[in-house]
């Protein structure tokens, strides 16, 4: 999970769950949360939203 905390956090990000892939990990959470900070969105900014289960916990 990388991205924003929750739906009103606006400047909380969070990056955990790597299981064992934080080098790897590591890279694409520095990749994203850099383009996050920008205002750019990425396409595959959704498969890494941790808000993503928030809003299927309904």
């Amino acid at each position: 999970m990388i991205g924003r905390y929750h739906p009103g956090a606006h400047h909380t990000y969070v990056a955990t769950g790597f299981g064992g892939w934080g080098m790897c990990s590591g890279v694409l959470t520095g990749q994203l949360l850099t383009r996050l900070l920008h205002g750019d969105q990425p396409p595959w900014t959704e498969s890494y939203d941790p808000r993503r289960l928030w809003s299927a916990a309904g």
